[in-house]
């Protein structure tokens, strides 16, 4: 049964990545994907949160929320492959502005979410 929440929350993971990259496009900073990975860490720290507190969300819930959804939604890969873009293109500080702001917000968003659970 695991398979099955795994693989439903990975749908929906993938199709809320995919609508919000359709919804945000700016050219020149890769938004969409610093706002995925903003929102999944906060979701992730949520879920978390929730795993210790009820018997469904450390088991199902987490195959659903936790491995299903963020695994689907966050896009560490689309990060890495964008800012090896922004480098090859010369963007080398925007690159590092993506790359720090993207990691520092990612960890306090996971604690945000993690707290407001508690």
């Amino acid at each position: 049964m695991s398979y099955f929440w795994i693989a439903l929350g990975g749908a929906l993971g993938a199709i809320s990545r995919y609508g919000i990259q359709q919804w945000i496009t700016v050219k020149n900073y890769p938004w969409s994907t610093f706002l995925i990975n903003i929102l999944g860490s906060f979701i992730i720290g949520l879920l978390a949160a929730k795993a210790e507190q009820s018997d469904f969300w450390a088991r199902e819930g987490k195959w659903l929320g936790m491995v299903g959804f963020c695994g689907g939604f966050t896009t560490f890969s689309s990060f890495a492959l964008e800012n090896m873009q922004l480098i090859r293109n010369g963007n080398v500080y925007l690159a590092l502005v993506y790359i720090l702001t993207s990691s520092a917000l990612c960890i306090i968003f996971a604690f945000l979410g993690w707290y407001l659970c508690k």
